[in-house]
């Protein structure tokens, strides 16, 4: 009997099977066991290359992307895509569709603005002369011009409107012509001013639109041409941004070396203070006390507020007390049995949390002692952004190479005044969605294999016994050995997590249609409750995509640090990552809470250092020389909280494989065995966390054994 109770791996006893399918359940614990022999050295140890199908196949994937590139440049002639012109982006298209400065027609290739005579689709600003007098422009109605208008009430006329009326040889050429609003060019585009008013009078007065004479125009005193959106939009906002770009100009020097650069050192000093004996205990155990303690204190004072509207007479106040007199009520015992649910949870895991620590402890002793880890989320940035301005280069290159189209109805029925335009051909949807689905797959990719790298370079850490050879030699060993050996384990994994990507992005594309075919419907109660059911809907679709994609994400880590070390292929090193964390359930449950808290706080310590600084060397020399230093402080501190997420997601992708390591270890040795690779400042908190039961995660071990 006492045998029985002292084997953790009785799976029968513990899991609660019966006897007849005892050999079935040793036969699923063979499958999963960690047998790789007492001779296993990590990953030094002799490997093959895993995954090879799935190499192939993004290297497959990326040749067609690069010939679809090729296709968009016109340098292949294909009628299904078209030769792309980016041009058009910062060239406009005006109502004709011919291109701004650029080609369709004599009068456009020399004026470069396109202008929006009626922006809002208000009726109050109709044609006041040329062939389509008195009818109103669409807000998409737009015409190309030499300069944008700076004056309101001045007249503008649309040039390739022109007509010849009139008796044979009394013909006189007409124009539309429109009063004109205060505009400002931005990237060859007339913004309007926000405050921009027209002024129409009873005389026009004389306009220069082809020669003929004004007519008189009554019915309109004064009308604002903008609603309150677009004078937000194109005044306070534009000047803000245009006060930002131009601190960030003055301040770009303290801004780059306090952004950029003293992240990573205070990252790394970071790392430093927490092998300093007692800041890591005070850390986190503070952090804990301070949680519990906020419950206990939202608990007394919501109890607190009940006891005091309990203490008021009924008859006083409304009967409607009584309701919030409840909730306080429950409100409070809420949260007290919330606090004392994590009191227990923190005894009942208290050396798993003290394992956690040490785990991170040892995480930030590897960093530093191969510092050119840190470099890689350096690399794998400059290669992303490579890859991004490829990328961007095709999509505008495809997305430019439309078909021009009439639009001579909106929502509420036809146009007066029609307009053509650039519309994608489905061809060119196609290619954009691969290309999307490119865009995932790359910059999954990239991630997977970073992480591969990261785990390879622990786990030969782990799995050396000699550590004064580990250096940034380390980095180097792992990096050629995960890229060669192991590329195709991160195309796999990266392909499962843009498929779930581009199922979120298909199911959103959905929704926004679902919503545009409701409001072509209308806008009565009908469509506003069918809106709300779409969204509803959709919104727990999104739900579901996400818990996938989150789980997917997990199993994936899990899985490259099972084929860093033991060098399986993808599917064998998620089923045996699996079945393996879930032998070790709380003691990974712990890492993932303490190990993300410590992370946590030290992405906001480098944040709120780096905007210290930085704040504190503009407030000392940049004050006059600038419109504001807190936006530059701010923006500083944002970016230096995302370069400490990508140091610190290094630490806790070895903090991880530490842990894994050091379970596996244990399989294959056995605790306390003086053969485990176990590094010394992890033997001690190892030791303390032995004096729980034989094994603490015994429902989470007989379960995946079983």
């Amino acid at each position: 009997m006492g045998k029985e109770e002292s084997d953790p791996d009785n799976i029968v006893e513990h899991a609660g099977y019966s006897d007849e399918s005892a050999k079935e359940l040793e036969q699923h614990k063979a499958i999963n066991k960690l047998d790789v022999g007492k001779d296993f050295a990590g990953p030094r140890s002799e490997r093959k290359c895993t995954d090879v199908l799935w190499l192939l196949i993004i290297i497959a994937h990326w040749i067609a992307v690069t010939w679809l590139g090729i296709i968009a440049f016109g340098w292949v002639e294909s009628p299904a895509i078209g030769q792309g012109r980016p041009y058009i982006l910062t060239n406009w298209i005006d109502h004709n569709g011919w291109i701004c400065g650029k080609e369709g027609h004599a009068e456009v290739e020399t004026k470069p603005y396109l202008y929006y005579p009626n922006p809002t689709g208000s009726r109050f600003n109709p044609v006041i002369l040329g062939p389509s007098q008195t009818k109103v422009a669409s807000s998409g109605y737009a015409f190309c011009v030499h300069k944008c208008p700076d004056t309101n009430g001045e007249p503008v006329v649309d040039y390739t409107s022109c007509r010849m009326t009139g008796l044979p040889g009394f013909e006189v050429e007409e124009c539309d012509t429109w009063l004109a609003y205060e505009t400002f060019d931005f990237v060859t585009y007339c913004i309007p001013d926000g405050s921009a008013l027209y002024t129409t009078t009873e005389s026009a007065g004389d306009l220069v639109g082809g020669g003929t004479p004004a007519p008189t125009f009554k019915g309109l005193e004064e009308a604002e041409l903008a609603d309150d959106a677009l004078e937000e939009s194109t005044g306070a906002v534009f000047k803000w941004f245009q006060e930002l770009l131009s601190d960030l100009i003055v301040t770009r020097v303290p801004c780059a070396i306090t952004g950029l650069v003293l992240p990573f050192v205070c990252g790394y000093l970071y790392m430093r203070l927490l092998r300093v004996p007692g800041v890591l205990f005070t850390i986190v155990w503070g952090t804990i006390l301070v949680v519990f303690l906020v419950m206990l204190a939202l608990g007394a004072v919501l109890y607190a507020n009940y006891q005091q509207m309990a203490a008021v007479d009924d008859d006083v106040v409304d009967a409607e007390n009584d309701n919030y007199e409840m909730a306080s009520q429950i409100l409070a015992y809420i949260c007290w049995f919330c606090a004392a649910i994590f009191f227990c949870a923190v005894c009942c895991m208290r050396r798993q949390i003290m394992l956690a620590m040490g785990v991170v402890k040892e995480a930030a002793k590897v960093v530093n002692s191969m510092m050119l880890i840190v470099m890689l989320p350096i690399v794998q940035g400059i290669g992303i952004t490579i890859f991004l301005i490829v990328w961007f280069i095709y999509i505008v290159f495809i997305a430019t190479a439309g078909e021009k189209v009439l639009v001579d109805k909106d929502s509420y029925g036809p146009l007066e005044m029609p307009y053509k335009t650039f519309e994608v051909t489905e061809n060119q949807e196609s290619a954009l969605w691969f290309m999307l689905f490119d865009l995932f797959w790359t910059m999954e990719f990239v991630e997977a294999l970073g992480q591969i790298i990261v785990a390879t370079a622990a786990a030969t850490y782990y799995f050396t016994r000699d550590r004064s050879t580990i250096g940034n030699s380390t980095v180097v060993f792992a990096a050629r050995h995960a890229t060669w050996y192991h590329a195709g384990t991160a195309a796999f994994g990266s392909f499962i997590i843009a498929v779930i990507k581009i199922i979120k992005a298909i199911l959103m594309y959905i929704q926004r249609k679902c919503e545009n075919a409701i409001d072509a419907t209308g806008d009565g109660p009908v469509q506003r409750m069918q809106k709300k059911i779409a969204r509803v809907v959709f919104f727990c679709f999104q739900c579901c995509i996400w818990c996938l994609e989150k789980c997917m994400k997990f199993i994936n880590k899990e899985a490259y640090i099972q084929t860093a070390i033991f060098g399986h292929p993808f599917c064998t090193a998620a089923r045996k990552g699996f079945f393996l964390v879930l032998r070790n359930l709380r003691r990974v449950a712990a890492l993932e809470t303490i190990g993300g808290a410590i992370f946590f706080i030290t992405k906001l310590m480098i944040a709120a250092t780096c905007a210290l600084v930085c704040y504190i060397w503009l407030g000392q020399a940049f004050t006059e020389e600038t419109h504001s230093i807190v936006y530059p402080t701010l923006l500083v501190g944002l970016l230096a909280y995302n370069l400490g997420d990508i140091f610190v997601d290094v630490v806790d992708m070895v903090a991880d494989t530490l842990l894994i390591c050091f379970i596996a270890d244990e399989e294959i040795y056995g605790k306390n065995s003086a053969e485990c690779f176990a590094p010394e400042g992890l033997r001690k908190y190892i030791n303390s966390h032995q004096s729980d039961a034989a094994n603490p995660d015994m429902i989470a071990t007989s379960s995946d054994q079983a």
